[in-house]
């Protein structure tokens, strides 16, 4: 199966592939050369909608007015205190919703290994704009993701070198972009031969194909003969590097075997959790480097309580879903997650008991490299940031806000983000800083 089969068969099933600029492939040259990866996988999560830190990771209190549950009750677990939400059960149940976790839960089980970043100027409180900052560094358009330029450094012509399931996933041509569907499409990619690679069958039965194993055989040898009479019949560098490109991207079945090896024998009925299951069996196959993806329900101009508190803890068990099958894969010391969100929410309720947008914001790093059980950053009784000592990182009223240029600077650093895309997709943070020293 070559590339252009490749992209047929994944479009025809649902999987979107969004392929690389050939000239900026070309522009970068060694920066996007095939290498091995044995590096993290990058998730970034985005609480959409524009979440509140303040019912998660920056808890303010009734004392401010700023919300209604009582100050006295904000948990703490090491150094990080968080709100005090806890489920309770829906009308006529007599039990909590079970995809709600108690925050007191999620933080005190991820404390150790969290880093809080508080008091994040995003300076915009729309929705594209805060998404594109928060999630690139930049708040002008035609910057891509940082999970983008972390696959493109890497993988760039690996089918599935990023996925997507939401959040910020613009590419500009780095590397290509694979929405996550139906899990089924990658057994049939990863199966080509196989008539019905997901039916399930019954005992002592084996699995039909299209062709018996002697023709599949010839075919795969007439693509290599085709392949080398191309190679050869050309002389310039250009055309033999593509026709190469094009070849080996037919020999992805065997990584996507892998990756249908790691997935779970039953995935979860859950959309978020069984895509990160999904990421996480690519990851470790090497068949993919990044992942952007979303969760909603964070929108609340009205009854802000009621419906973004229970989005909150929903988040809250995601995410510990997320790093629970990261252990069960082995992989949780060489993963690196970023959740955040594209804007904050006011200090206040307005009259529907809502609260709208708001340009100070959070983030929670946990992972490989992240320092844990640390808070940088912090905002006053009216949700707006206060500026840190850029080498102490404790607060200092002539020192520097925090913006997502800052966060996202020390974290290309912390990637590897190739200097090719560092001069294309520059960003300008007011001050170097170590945000993840020891």
């Amino acid at each position: 199966m070559d590339r252009r089969e490749f992209l047929q068969k994944a479009a025809l099933m649902g999987l979107a592939v969004v392929t690389p600029s050939l000239a900026l492939k070309q522009a970068h040259g060694a920066s996007m050369t095939q290498t091995a990866y044995g590096g993290p996988f990058y998730i970034f999560i985005n609480a959409n909608g524009g979440w509140d830190p303040t019912d998660f990771c920056d808890p303010k209190g009734d004392k401010d007015k700023v919300n209604t549950y009582a100050t006295g009750d904000i948990g703490t677990a090491g150094a990080i205190t968080f709100a005090p939400h806890v489920p309770v059960p829906m009308k006529k149940e007599t039990t909590p919703p079970p995809d709600q976790m108690a925050l007191s839960d999620f933080f005190n089980k991820f404390s150790s290994r969290m880093m809080v970043i508080r008091g994040i100027d995003l300076g915009t409180n729309g929705h594209s704009e805060g998404l594109r900052n928060t999630f690139s560094g930049k708040l002008p358009d035609g910057n891509p993701s940082l999970a983008a330029l972390i696959a493109g450094t890497y993988a760039p012509f690996l089918p599935t070198a990023f996925l997507t399931g939401g959040g910020y996933d613009v590419t500009d041509g780095v590397v290509g972009a694979t929405r996550i569907g139906n899990p089924d499409v990658l057994q049939s990619i990863a199966f080509p031969n196989v008539i019905s690679p997901t039916a399930k069958l019954d005992a002592g039965k084996t699995r039909a194909g299209f062709h018996a194993d002697n023709t599949v055989a010839r075919i795969e040898k007439a693509r290599a003969d085709r392949y080398n009479a191309l190679r050869d019949g050309n002389r310039l560098l250009r055309i033999k590097d593509s026709i190469g490109r094009l070849y080996t991207a037919g020999l992805d079945q065997d990584t996507l075997k892998k990756v249908s090896e790691y997935m779970p024998a039953e995935l979860s009925k859950d959309r978020f959790e069984s895509q990160v299951q999904i990421a996480i069996a690519a990851y470790k196959a090497g068949a993919t480097i990044s992942m952007s993806i979303g969760f909603g329900g964070f929108d609340t101009h009205g009854n802000h309580d009621a419906t973004h508190i229970p989005q909150m803890m929903q988040l809250a068990s995601r995410v510990s879903f997320l790093w629970d099958e990261a252990d069960r894969q082995q992989i949780s010391d060489r993963m690196v997650m970023m959740m955040s969100s594209e804007m904050g929410r006011t200090p206040h309720y307005n009259s529907g008991q809502g609260k709208d947008h708001w340009s100070v914001t959070s983030a929670v790093l946990m992972g490989a490299g992240i320092p844990g059980n640390r808070v940088v950053g912090q905002t006053n009784d009216l949700v707006a940031a206060k500026k840190i000592d850029p080498s102490a990182l404790g607060i200092k009223d002539d020192g520097v806000t925090i913006t997502p240029a800052i966060i996202h600077n020390a974290l290309r650093k912390k990637a590897g983000v190739s200097e090719a895309f560092q001069r294309t997709f520059p960003i300008y943070p007011e001050k170097d800083i170590d945000l993840f020293k020891a």
